[in-house]
């Protein structure tokens, strides 16, 4: 599966100790209507049940000059956001600053998936950064994408039933 490529994003949540979040490459859209978004986290994870039990948590889809972030990641919980530039959001939510994308809602449902989980989120908010183009993880390696390609001519896909 190492060359199927995914977004690296954090999912983050605040709780009374302070904030808790995970590097996820599991993010996706689920539903349009209505909006959901989700990400699949390990049940064996020590992270992952705090999440799953949040009532609001925020997506920081990483930029790809993010690196640093997901360094900071692998390091224990409690120092994960020490040196990370974050913000708390208007809902309350722990979001990695320069984001290139930003989702935040409230968990809509949860579902046992073999060993792992997936947690649905109704959409709350979306903020964008044009100016930064998401990281991506593929063949092990965290990548950017080419900004030359991106920026000839792009094909829109019209999808029909």
């Amino acid at each position: 599966m190492s060359q199927l490529p995914t977004s690296v994003a954090v999912a983050a949540t605040m709780t009374d100790d302070g904030p808790v979040g995970m590097v996820v490459g599991t993010f996706c859209s689920i539903s349009l209507d209505p909006p959901l978004v989700g990400f699949f986290g390990d049940t064996a994870s020590g992270t992952f049940p705090t999440l799953r039990g949040a009532s609001s948590v925020a997506f920081s889809v990483l930029s790809d000059h993010a690196r640093s972030v997901c360094a900071a990641f692998s390091r224990p919980i409690a120092e994960r956001f020490v040196k990370v530039q974050w913000h708390l959001s208007e809902r309350g939510n722990p979001v990695i600053d320069d984001a290139a994308l930003t989702v935040e809602g409230t968990t809509h449902a949860v579902t046992s998936i073999g060993d792992h989980d997936l947690v649905s989120v109704h959409v709350d908010d979306v903020r964008m950064h044009p100016a930064y183009r998401p990281m991506i993880f593929h063949g092990r390696q965290l990548l950017g994408l080419d900004p030359h390609r991106l920026n000839g001519t792009l094909a829109r896909l019209a999808w029909t039933d």
